[in-house]
């Protein structure tokens, strides 16, 4: 009996065309864990293009050949991030960041919604997204001047896809990164934020596809510019995208765009809320209160906001506290504002203080109360305290009996959220258990996550 997966690629190849299919697949639904939220998806070499039923189909057949131009000729490197469970995912007009499944933790989600039409992929969070607007050139597109899934995309290639590849590649890029920073490219620009932005900025000069000369770009927009400004940039991107002909063209301009073929546009356009620019302007204007504050230490400035009920801070003046930088070295009061931001919620915090339970340090040591803490840190996504989790049930402490097997589960899902110890850690396991407890692990991983998920909601 054919396997779902194969017969879904068999009938794309033997038609020669993308297909939109709705629902997406049970298979693909199984195996990328999509939410009901999408009734639309589409496939490129086994990776899912995505979207609610609001979506026209003719966004993600747009997706789908710019994916192709930029890196059809590489399918590896589009398995790798099928495999790593990446998905391309599309908003309608309507629909915002936070309205994505795997964004919808976001918060605020007032900051989130109207920060941007776009985000990358991480292994925590695999979906990489841009609006339709964009795509099909509404009205309204905030992102007019340049094509957002080459740049979002661009991110994807290299967290999802060549890290997998080739395992060189992230630290080949920072180096030069940090060479081009020497060299003062780029500088104030957004390309010079980080070594992610300056390679997805990067691609997107390499298609002809970039803003220039505003707050956040220099002149470099073009594949040519950049070939005369940052050759070293230049061949890395030809060694993954190849020096071809193809550069972005909006689609009213294209002499042939056979998947949009009967297309003519449609009424809809893009604006933000009212109320959504509000929210954004008023946490634009907290963000401001936050900053620190002329001639305000770094020690006062984070006291101020922890003083003021904020979590994260109140999380920051507990590391000050615990490893005594720039206060005297104090496990009580560390503790102290690990519980205030614990009494929140915040899962950062209730990581922290059941180490210091765990440890011993500014309380009793309580081993009960630490795996409690983990927990409770672990059902909300906290990679690193699914770690301490996993660790403590590895090691019998505060359970009944160690148990390998629940404690791999949990370094499973440290790991696909992005933790290294828990991925360090998994490694381990692997060369500790038989295929069987690893099978049963996994096993026990997905059920984990969607307790986790079904609690959430």
């Amino acid at each position: 009996m054919c396997h779902p997966l194969l017969l879904i690629g068999f009938l794309v190849a033997c038609s020669g065309q993308d297909v939109v299919h709705s629902p997406p697949p049970d298979a693909i639904v199984e195996k990328f864990d999509l939410s009901p939220f999408y009734g639309k998806c589409l496939l490129v070499e086994g990776m899912p293009i995505v979207s609610s039923d609001k979506v026209r189909d003719e966004a993600l057949l747009e997706a789908a050949f710019l994916i192709r131009r930029m890196i059809g000729h590489r399918p590896e490197i589009l398995r790798a991030m099928a495999e790593n469970r990446t998905r391309f995912t599309i908003m309608a007009p309507t629909e915002y960041t936070t309205d994505v499944p795997e964004h919808s933790d976001l918060a605020p989600s007032a900051y989130w919604d109207k920060r941007a039409r776009g985000l990358g992929a991480t292994f925590a969070r695999p979906s990489v997204s841009c609006g339709e607007e964009n795509l099909l050139c509404l009205p309204g597109d905030p992102y007019s001047t340049e094509n957002i899934l080459i740049h979002e995309f661009g991110h994807a290639i290299h967290e999802m896809g060549m890290v997998t590849v080739d395992p060189t590649f992230d630290s080949r890029l920072m180096a030069m990164f940090r060479k081009a920073m020497d060299e003062g490219l780029y500088r104030n620009k957004y390309a010079a934020t980080n070594r992610m932005e300056y390679w997805a900025e990067s691609v997107q000069s390499w298609f002809d596809t970039n803003r220039e000369n505003d707050h956040d770009h220099n002149h470099v927009d073009t594949r040519e510019e950049l070939k005369q400004y940052d050759p070293r940039m230049a061949i890395m991107l030809e060694e993954i995208f190849e020096d071809g002909a193809w550069r972005y063209v909006r689609p009213g301009s294209r002499t042939d765009p056979a998947h949009l073929a009967g297309y003519t546009g449609d009424t809809r356009t893009f604006a933000w809320p009212p109320e959504m620019v509000a929210a954004y302007k008023e946490h634009q204007k907290q963000q401001h209160r936050m900053a620190r504050r002329d001639g305000e230490s770094e020690v006062d400035h984070v006291t101020r906001l922890a003083e003021a009920g904020i979590a994260s801070f109140q999380v920051r003046l507990g590391w000050l506290h615990r490893d005594g930088q720039g206060v005297p070295q104090d496990d009580a009061m560390a503790v102290h504002w690990f519980r205030k931001a614990t009494e929140q919620g915040d899962a950062d915090a209730q990581d922290h203080l059941g180490w210091m339970y765990k440890s011993g340090r500014g309380v009793p040591m309580d081993d009960a109360e630490a795996i409690t803490l983990f927990r409770r840190s672990a059902q909300q996504g906290h990679a690193q305290g699914m770690y301490n989790l996993g660790m403590m049930i590895l090691e019998g402490r505060g359970t009944s009996s160690a148990d390998p097997i629940e404690a791999t589960a949990w370094f499973i899902l440290a790991s696909e959220h992005g933790g290294h110890n828990g991925s360090r850690q998994l490694r381990a396991m692997k060369s500790r258990l038989d295929q069987a407890q690893l099978e049963q692990a996994g096993s026990m991983a997905t059920r984990l996550k969607d307790r986790s998920a079904e609690d959430a909601r």
